[in-house]
């Protein structure tokens, strides 16, 4: 989906057949880029291409855990205004993948920045 392969539709269609049958749970959606040695297998690392289809998963998907660690990625938190209220985000703001410690005054912008997004609910 992220490298136009497929609608949001067609995407969320895939996704929810997943899901079928599943209740009583909390159902989560996990998106990312993958990782081979610190660098992303995707050739595209973009997260607002996934809000059409985490629309089309309203009802179906309660929770979306996204990671958002890429400064592109952070750039676009924006459009996860639309967002379904129904959902919760996990933005993955702490790259996992990088070779030095992220300073705690920089985490703590980044989760401020995105709280202005979609609200805390921590």
């Amino acid at each position: 989906m992220n490298q136009g392969q497929l609608s949001a539709g067609d995407a969320a269609s895939v996704i929810a057949a997943c899901f079928d049958g599943v209740t009583g749970v909390t159902r989560g959606l996990h998106l990312c880029n993958g990782n081979n040695r610190g660098r992303p297998i995707s050739a595209v690392i973009r997260n607002a291409t996934w809000v059409p289809v985490l629309r089309e998963l309203d009802g179906v998907v309660d929770v979306a855990t996204l990671e958002s660690s890429y400064f592109c990625q952070y750039n676009e938190r924006e459009t996860f205004r639309d967002l379904p209220a129904s959902m919760q985000l996990a933005a993955g703001i702490v790259d996992e993948a990088s070779y030095w410690v992220e300073p705690v005054k920089k985490i703590k912008s980044r989760a401020a920045d995105w709280d202005m997004v979609v609200g805390a609910t921590f």
